[in-house]
């Protein structure tokens, strides 16, 4: 099945940004789609909420509107008891078109209705402020947490803005995180290094099953060669590892691919994860995809509340991943999502590891990417 491109089938406008020239211009682009301009967003949410299939129908609509808080965040992996890369997150998207079976997000948003907050200058302003303040640090930030990083932009249009304004700071790296193979827009443009472009990856068993609507495995790996054709760096995360029968196969298929591809040079860093998610996500999944068999293995409860693979299996997962990854991309860092130390050294041989030396190992990575000028 072909990579889902995203059109909404309404698109909800609160009143108090229905003048602002961001707004126009996403109307502009799908002029025949309904409009409803609304001044209760609150009450609007609710009732989305409310629906039997709220977040299957909240992927079908469009909410405008303006966010009050921070923008910024730093990833909410953070935990003393886990290795942390201290990535920061931008939030400027909630929702996603696609729809993987374990996305963590069908039992955490009470939110359902795919959300853009229009006003990017407060958060422009907010990250220019942080640079601007500690021009002596180096800041790794994405906009995946909530959303597929590309995969809606060709309505929403925020990621030529985004790499423009990250190409003016030499202390600070966007990751774009997507599982589409949609990149053409983002090919022409003056990211001075300073914009990774990365992609969740896994077997083509998993990509084919669990990760539907989604590009395929060797779209996303061709629209990787794509961007590095053009000056880009990549970035490939095996995330979630998931076990099922071939997956030893599968995942030394996806890395062989990668390698044939890809120049091990353009890529900035390869990390793993393994399968994990919060109990009520398992119900919540099984009712919206009942014949998937991810949930079905024995899992047991980690340091921070998350259904986690056995140690051992984790491990094991690890281990085979990082044999893959090392035959094909030796220099390339690897490094491994919220796993305590132990997992760590007995997954990749490292030792005295710590949450500051990660973030110090790939703020290394990242500043090797701003030799463009």
């Amino acid at each position: 099945m072909p990579e889902h491109i995203w059109r909404p089938d309404k698109i909800y406008i609160d009143e108090a940004v229905a003048d602002e020239k961001r707004v126009r211009q996403i109307l502009a682009r799908v002029p025949d789609v309904p409009k409803e301009a609304t001044s209760e967003v609150k009450e609007l949410t609710r009732r989305a909420a409310s629906k039997e299939n709220a977040f299957t129908e909240g992927k079908r609509a469009l909410l405008l509107t303006r966010h009050k808080g921070k923008f910024l965040s730093v990833c909410p992996a953070f935990t003393d008891s886990a290795v942390c890369c201290t990535y920061r997150t931008i939030n400027i998207v909630l929702g996603c078109n696609f729809d993987c079976s374990y996305c963590f997000l069908q039992a955490y948003l009470n939110n359902p209705l795919t959300t853009f907050y229009v006003n990017v200058e407060d958060m422009f302003s907010e990250l220019r402020s942080l640079f601007d303040s500690n021009p002596e640090k180096t800041f790794r930030f994405g906009t995946g947490e909530f959303t597929d990083s590309v995969s809606l932009d060709h309505i929403l249009g925020i990621n030529q803005e985004l790499i423009a304004f990250f190409a003016q700071y030499p202390n600070a790296v966007l990751e774009l995180k997507t599982k589409s193979a949609r990149v053409d827009s983002l090919l022409d443009l003056d990211h001075r290094g300073r914009t990774i472009i990365a992609w969740s990856v896994n077997t083509k068993f998993i990509q084919r099953t669990e990760e539907h609507k989604t590009a395929t495995i060797e779209e996303r790996i061709g629209a990787a060669k794509k961007c590095v054709e053009t000056g880009y760096r990549v970035a490939f995360h095996f995330d979630p590892l998931i076990l099922h029968e071939g997956w030893e196969t599968g995942y030394r298929e996806t890395v062989r691919l990668m390698r044939e591809e890809i120049n091990p040079e353009s890529i900035a860093w390869i990390s793993y994860g393994s399968l994990r998610f919060l109990s009520p996500l398992k119900q919540e999944a099984q009712k919206r995809f009942p014949a998937t068999p991810i949930f079905s293995g024995e899992f047991v409860k980690g340091f921070d509340g998350k259904m986690r693979y056995f140690a051992p299996l984790r491990t094991r997962l690890y281990q085979t991943i990082h044999r893959y990854v090392q035959e094909s991309f030796p220099l390339v860092t690897p490094y491994i999502c919220m796993e305590p130390e132990h997992v760590w050294e007995k997954s990749l041989g490292l030792s005295d590891i710590s949450s500051a030396w990660l973030t110090d190992t790939l703020d290394i990575s990242a500043k090797a990417l701003n030799g463009k000028e």
